[in-house]
């Protein structure tokens, strides 16, 4: 691996590489010190420093298409000791036994077929790739790497297999010329995995493999789309065509596939009457997009977008169809509007859709921006700022556009808006229905959302229905006003973060998909401010489990997968399957193609491949897909200039990050008091800014940064 690194001439280097698996930290900082001299032009010097790995691969389980391994469905029924974590599947085992019997007929010792069929499952182990000497060449050999006592062994007693085994024609021209070339021909780079010694090593022995592959760790992240202007949503519609919808800020939609490809043309372009602005930060534009649960029949979705001029702040919600000819683009002349909002100030659009199992319309309104609510929106039930509201847009109430559902809590209270579903929110960014655990359906339905604090608290939050989630008198646990503890009863977040860990939070997702079980049941989350990644893991009934997760290092992410990402985490997305994707930029601005979308990956273990293709072959290819082109879009020139290109890389840490359990009880009616446990993440610098230095601000972790409001 090649560092280049440009900086100040008196600056001082700091290197530490992080063996994502051991937390071993190699510091190189004397190193560069005596290099600098050699490098000094113009009053930079660039440090050109090569670090030497034993290969690409890390002392991790692998298997030998370089993914992860997993426990297959229902077990193996030929290589039997691979049942609880393996890389075949049943196919793969089938095959495997279906060689076996063809060649065992050969074998007439008993003792020999059993080397066969335990050499022929190799194959199977979950240290496929180390023990095919894979880890350094990313090529397979072709006989597995054997200890020299097992090897002489197999040469003097069962020679007859090795054919059986292998016919590589340069194998068996070094098995002919005797026991020692053979045994060199077999021997692995690293012994440590040879077999069978492996099997009883006290590191990578199968207890040891096993409690690695099913605990989680740190992430690697799968790059999905890039050259993007301010990415806020990725959807799917539901509705089997595998289509992953992709929204810009400033009025666009794209239609990527699976397979990285997406259509040329737009889904939706209402850039022309979305209100944005080019200004770093700018909370105004196109926040929301929703699909109607019945999208596959009536072709309905909703979008939420900012309208008007400057000095003038609304948003909308509209309703449109898709064209009766094309269903990969809408049809213009359908646009119905649902509800329009004014508001007093420019920030705190809310601007989240999204149908909850109960088939209504939930909508995220901010209280209005400026700071502190100064008109107290969110706690005024007669204004729909600083609200969920819920909606039926299949329905029409007299004067509406809409439908106002019966169960709607403040139906019946006087002056109350009938559309409030809950209250006491000051801008909550990112919501999302968990689909419910995949064999037993707990959690389905819960909503959680992500509420941007003021000055000192981040929180996540579950909606309920009727429940006052307190501002502007409580930030997170803590008192903001006077009015704190003498509003009536008050729903607490599960979580909450001070300023000290982040300041901006982007609410996610409950991890339901099938391809890194270890994720199961995790709701992700992020802070835009910080660019870190959380994880809230449920213990028990409101006992909530924090944790800050970083991805893996370059021995772990490679091929497909990479460690790091742009700065500015912006949102979160869900596809068809349950995956999940972190939306991301360098330089927040609808002008900027600075934006991309990364799916997260577990490099640990992962789903059943025939278990996980099977859910993607329910999701059927759409049939416009020939129109699609390669996501890989050439950067706009005409931004290269003013876009600071922001990477944040953050090395795993994970057997040394502190975790916050946090119970919550019932509704309580008494002041909050101030809580001293939220130290759930360290606010020590963990990761390497190899940043583009602008006249920006400095934050606390040392890194150059913009500062935006939140």
């Amino acid at each position: 691996m090649v560092v280049l690194a440009s900086v100040q001439f008196n600056s001082s280097i700091k290197l530490k590489y992080r063996d994502s698996v051991h937390g071993t930290v190699v510091d190189h900082q004397t190193v560069f010190s005596e290099m600098a001299s050699l490098f000094r032009v113009a009053g930079l010097f660039v440090v050109i420093f090569v670090i030497s790995l034993l290969g690409l691969v890390g002392s991790h389980p692998l298997c030998l298409d370089f993914s992860p391994p997993f426990k297959p469905t229902g077990g193996l029924s030929f290589c039997s000791e691979y049942s609880t974590l393996a890389c075949c599947t049943r196919d793969q085992d089938d095959r495997i036994a279906a060689k076996y019997y063809r060649s065992v007929g050969a074998v007439t010792n008993a003792t020999c077929a059993a080397r066969l069929k335990t050499l022929l499952c190799i194959e199977c182990s979950p240290l496929a790739v180390h023990l095919y000497d894979a880890e350094t060449t990313l090529v397979k050999k072709p006989f597995p790497g054997l200890c020299r006592a097992y090897c002489a062994d197999v040469y003097r007693s069962c020679p007859g297999i090795v054919p059986l085994v292998s016919n590589s024609s340069q194998l068996l021209a070094a098995f002919r010329n005797g026991e020692s070339d053979f045994c060199n021909a077999v021997r692995i780079t690293d012994v440590n995995y040879c077999y069978p010694d492996v099997l009883t090593s006290q590191e990578f022995g199968p207890n040891q493999t096993h409690a690695y592959s099913n605990t989680e760790g740190c992430l690697c992240l799968r790059k999905f789309a890039g050259s993007l202007r301010n990415p806020l949503l990725l959807l799917s519609a539901e509705d089997g065509s595998g289509r992953i919808f992709v929204g810009e800020q400033l009025g666009l939609v794209n239609i990527y596939y699976r397979n990285g490809t997406r259509r040329i043309e737009f889904f939706l372009d209402i850039s022309n009457v979305v209100l944005d602005s080019a200004s770093p930060g700018d909370e105004r534009g196109f926040l929301g997009m929703a699909f109607h649960p019945n999208f596959r029949s009536n072709q309905r979705f909703y979008v939420y977008y900012s309208i008007g001029r400057e000095g003038a702040f609304r948003n909308r919600i509209s309703e449109f169809t898709t064209s009766a000819t094309n269903r990969d683009t809408i049809n213009r002349t359908s646009e119905r509007v649902i509800l329009e909002m004014d508001k007093p100030f420019s920030n705190h659009n809310g601007g989240q859709l999204l149908f909850g199992v109960d088939g209504y319309l939930y909508i995220t309104t901010g209280d209005g921006g400026s700071g502190g609510d100064p008109f107290n929106n969110a706690q005024n039930l007669s204004t729909l700022l600083g609200k969920v509201l819920r909606i039926d847009v299949d329905g029409r109430s007299p004067g509406l556009a809409y439908g106002i559902p019966p169960s709607n809590p403040f139906v019946s209270t006087p002056r109350a808006r009938p559309e409030v579903f809950a209250y006491g929110c000051r801008n909550m960014w990112r919501c999302s229905v968990d689909r419910g655990d995949r064999q037993t359906g707990y959690g389905r339905g819960r909503i959680f959302c992500g509420d941007v604090g003021q000055a000192k608290w981040e929180e996540v939050d579950i909606i309920k229905s009727g429940r006052n989630y307190g501002w502007n008198t409580r930030e997170g646990d803590e008192c903001y006003n006077y009015m704190c503890g003498r509003i009536g009863p008050e729903e607490y977040p599960i979580f909450a973060y001070n300023h000290n860990v982040g300041n901006c939070i982007i609410g996610g997702y409950v991890y339901r998909g099938c391809s890194s079980p270890n994720f199961q049941g995790l709701y992700f989350f992020a802070d835009y401010g910080y660019g870190k990644l959380f994880r809230l893991k449920e213990l028990a009934s409101n006992a909530w489990e924090s944790k800050e997760i970083f991805t893996c290092g370059r021995d772990v992410c490679f091929n497909d997968l990479t460690w790091d990402f742009e700065r500015n985490i912006l949102s979160f997305g869900e596809d068809e399957t349950g995956e999940i994707y972190i939306l991301t930029t360098s330089y927040p601005s609808t002008q900027s193609f600075s934006g991309s979308i990364y799916q997260l990956v577990d490099p640990r273990r992962r789903g059943d491949p025939t278990s996980c293709n099977s859910a993607l072959n329910t999701v059927a290819t759409s049939t416009q897909a020939s129109s699609t082109t390669p996501t890989t879009t050439t950067t706009t020139t005409s931004t290269s200039t003013t876009t600071p290109t922001t990477t944040t890389t953050r090395t795993s840490t994970s057997t040394t990050t502190p975790t916050t359990t946090t119970t919550r009880t019932s509704t309580s009616t008494t002041t909050p008091t101030t809580t001293t446990t939220r130290t759930s993440t360290s606010t020590t610098t963990r990761h390497i800014c190899f940043y583009t230095i602008y006249n920006h601000v400095r934050t606390q972790n040392n890194c150059w940064t913009f500062v935006f409001h939140c």
